[in-house]
């Protein structure tokens, strides 16, 4: 089965701006809907998240972020 990952990698800007090179790859984004500390279920439009302590969007993500199991 073919699964979705989104990854956080960083790249250089080479001159002025039209060629990049790749620099590092961070791991693995976590989106809110995906998250263990997403209070509401992802059929939701919103995400109520334990760590940031209030609604944010099912879409959304951050440095926080634990995928759930």
């Amino acid at each position: 089965m073919a699964q979705h990952i989104e990854m956080i990698v960083d790249y250089l800007v080479i001159g002025d701006g039209a060629a990049f090179q790749y620099s590092d790859s961070h791991g693995v984004l976590i989106r809110c809907k995906d998250c263990r500390f997403n209070r509401i279920p992802s059929t939701s439009g919103n995400a109520d998240c334990e760590k940031l302590y209030g609604m944010t969007d099912q879409n959304g993500f951050c440095s926080l972020a634990e995928r759930l199991e």
